[in-house]
């Protein structure tokens, strides 16, 4: 997942693209570098005319790319095949897509390629920030324990941290102990997993998701819920711990 906080957008491409900077611009694309899309406000001179507004609504209409709110405007330029245009739905605010070729695509090439990684693009929704704001750099802890009988020394207890760095990385352990007394004899067994991986937070259907993706688990997708003083993640109760 890539993030460009300042335009409230989050970029959920393949491990291949990444982002870069270039004459005012935030350039995404694979990192092979031989096309992709620049994201920019507009500027003075994009809009001569005044009508921009007006070219991307009816544009969107007619010709959208993706559900994210995307277009292809169309506008000719010997220097620029065509401009895109892409709208956050949050803060109502209009973004540029400018094309770069290195590979000297041909204009019906790149349109295509250009459409691929537009529909990577989402937007970072009210939602998605209270939860980030609310696990960024903090570790939250759930805990159950088991019995077989009151008093007996037979049962079970179970922990589990995670902690989300702000760097994006996560850290969970899970930590327990169950025990099982039978003709005397008492066995025992101690559980010391760790995992670390990548989190972030994806907005589903207008439902804040949290994502983990696990080196050893893999990609996991939790629901989140708030429960009295703790949290609901993938149903299960935590709270912080520090």
């Amino acid at each position: 997942m890539l993030y460009l906080r300042d335009f409230g957008m989050l970029i959920d491409c393949p491990d291949d693209c990444g982002l870069a900077s270039h004459a005012g611009l935030r350039l995404y694309g694979p990192l092979h570098g031989r096309f992709g899309v620049g994201i920019t406000p507009p500027q003075k001179g994009d809009d001569p005319n005044g009508d921009l507004e007006d070219q991307y609504a009816l544009m969107a209409a007619f010709g959208p790319v993706g559900d994210k709110g995307a277009t292809f405007l169309n506008r000719r330029d010997p220097a620029m095949p065509f401009l895109g245009a892409i709208r956050n739905p949050h803060t109502q605010k209009l973004y540029l897509l400018v094309p770069f070729n290195n590979a000297k695509l041909s204009e019906t090439e790149l349109r295509k390629e250009i459409g691929k990684l537009v529909c990577c693009i989402a937007f970072i929704s009210p939602a998605m920030t209270q939860w980030e704001n609310r696990l960024r750099g903090r570790r939250f802890t759930a805990a159950d324990t088991y019995h077989r009988q009151l008093g007996s020394g037979d049962g079970s207890s179970i922990q589990e941290d995670l902690t989300f760095a702000t760097d994006g990385t996560f850290q969970r352990r899970i930590s327990g102990h169950t025990s099982i007394s039978s003709g005397g004899l008492t066995l025992g067994s101690v559980r010391d997993d760790r995992e670390a991986g990548r989190w972030d937070i994806v907005e589903s259907e207008g439902v804040a998701i949290l994502r983990l993706d696990g080196a050893q688990s893999g990609r996991q997708e939790c629901s989140l819920g708030l429960s009295g003083q703790g949290v609901l993640i993938a149903g299960r109760q935590f709270v912080q711990t520090a």
